[in-house]
């Protein structure tokens, strides 16, 4: 589906039910989250880059982590 499909579907479905037809909420991180993002600012627990997707992949389904 294409973007503008998606947009127009969400208009379309807003005037049907003169509501969101989906739930906004205000995004909750949990701890983890901010624990990975806080690691990371600090330049902590990164790595890569990697040349390749199948360098990417490789490092992540490799078990010794």
């Amino acid at each position: 589906m294409k973007n503008e499909n998606v947009t127009t579907s969400l208009g379309e479905g807003c005037e049907k039910q003169k509501d969101m037809p989906l739930q906004v909420s205000k995004r909750v991180l949990n701890a983890v989250t901010i624990a990975a993002m806080d690691s990371v600012e600090k330049g902590e627990d990164l790595y890569g880059p990697y040349d390749t997707a199948s360098d990417l992949m490789e490092a992540l389904n490799d078990p010794s982590g």
